[in-house]
């Protein structure tokens, strides 16, 4: 122990230097793979914001179609039938949409359904198929088929095969 008493190992520990302790880590420049990771999440980002915007767009002529339905109440099933039909011209090609009547008319409004949904709103379609040329068309049926028009706006559209 007395070896660090000695005028030599006096002379040693003067020329030392003090301890330096390293500098702080710093957060920049990032390591590489923070680079590889904030561009992948900028494109899921960028993918994700296309994807809503395109499902917004196609959805618009749906919107709309159900806000006119809501703000002004038809009085006859022609009114609604009109209304169906505009909607679907966004979506399916006008030859086949402007000559649908009838039969055939309730039978495509159907086939967009589900089957547990057109089995649920068959006795309304029932109904207005007997009563469509009559002209005397209960008020509460025109209300039940505008129910079914916005049930229908809301499931059927858009379509899954579209031309959109």
């Amino acid at each position: 122990m007395m070896l660090l008493d000695t005028p030599a190992a006096n002379e040693a520990l003067a020329e030392m230097n003090d301890i330096v302790s390293a500098p702080v880590a710093s957060w920049w420049p990032l390591a590489p793979g923070w680079y590889v990771v904030g561009t992948l999440v900028l494109i899921v980002l960028a993918v994700a914001i296309w994807l809503l915007l395109r499902r917004w767009r196609q959805r618009r002529m749906q919107r709309l179609a159900l806000r006119e339905l809501a703000q002004q109440p038809a009085t006859n099933p022609a009114a609604v039938t009109a209304l169906l039909k505009q909607a679907l011209l966004a979506y399916f090609p006008r030859e086949q949409v402007a000559s649908m009547q009838g039969a055939v008319w309730w039978q495509f409004l159907q086939q967009q359904l589900s089957t547990r949904a057109a089995k649920r709103w068959q006795p309304v379609i029932d109904e207005l198929e007997r009563t469509q040329y009559s002209g005397d068309t209960a008020a509460d049926l025109v209300v039940e088929y505008q129910r079914y028009a916005q049930f229908w706006l809301q499931r059927a559209l858009p379509p899954t095969g579209g031309k959109s």
